[in-house]
């Protein structure tokens, strides 16, 4: 655990199933974090593109 922050249980929950849903995360470790404004809610492209971003660094 090497973040500092907050985030809620219902965007942990929504992260876990958007996970689900998109091949290239699985066996793989995310951290998460909330920061101000809109998240991807259900939006697949978007948590794609989340997900391909934290994977890149």
């Amino acid at each position: 655990d090497t973040l500092v922050g907050e985030v809620s249980r219902l965007v942990v929950a929504e992260a876990c199933i958007q996970a689900l849903d998109i091949e290239f995360t699985e066996g793989q470790i995310y951290e998460i974090n909330s920061v101000q404004g809109e998240g991807p809610g259900r939006d697949l492209q978007k948590w794609q593109e989340l997900f391909r971003t934290a994977r890149a660094q």
